[in-house]
């Protein structure tokens, strides 16, 4: 999880800053009859003065050029600089603050909205979720590097039960 101060979003009538930037290999999000899912997927945690949460997903894909994320790079995600991470509460933290999240979200806003949850604990209900519909390139590096970090092949949760939430594309 990467904290910092990445300023806001603007969704309704409420003023939503991110506060946290969750990584995930492979996705959390799935997609198809199949559950396919994209090679990474960064969450962009949201939060306003009175409670309410929207997260915004930025999946990415390996492909055969390989093209490394600038973003990731950025954060260390390379093979040759492995970050240094803080451990708190069983959760594995990085600090920045010079980290640009325009430079990952880019201008695209194609997306699929629908009601959630978050997926990591507390996995608080209620979430707006935005998941953006351009994938971003990641290389093998930056995912080894990753996982390498992270001590383990993956960290998703399992996918969960539509329960007849509506899906919305834009």
């Amino acid at each position: 999880m990467l904290n910092g101060d990445f300023g806001y979003i603007q969704y309704g009538e409420h003023r939503f800053e991110a506060q946290e930037v969750h990584f995930h290999h492979p996705s959390e999000h799935t997609f198809g009859a199949d559950k396919n899912r994209t090679d990474m997927e960064i969450q962009i945690i949201h939060r306003d003065g009175f409670g309410l949460t929207v997260a915004v997903s930025v999946l990415l894909n390996n492909k055969e050029d390989n093209k490394s994320n600038k973003f990731m790079d950025e954060l260390g995600f390379t093979s040759e600089t492995y970050l240094e991470i803080m451990v708190a509460d069983d959760n594995q933290y990085i600090e920045s603050e010079s980290v640009k999240l325009q430079e990952l979200v880019g201008d695209s806003f194609d997306f699929i909205k629908y009601t959630g949850s978050i997926t990591t604990p507390p996995c608080t209900e209620n979430v707006q979720w935005f998941l953006l519909n351009k994938r971003k390139d990641v290389s093998k590096q930056n995912i080894e590097a990753f996982t390498k970090i992270l001590g383990a092949e993956t960290n998703v949760r399992g996918t969960q039960p539509l329960n007849d939430r509506a899906l919305h594309l834009f």
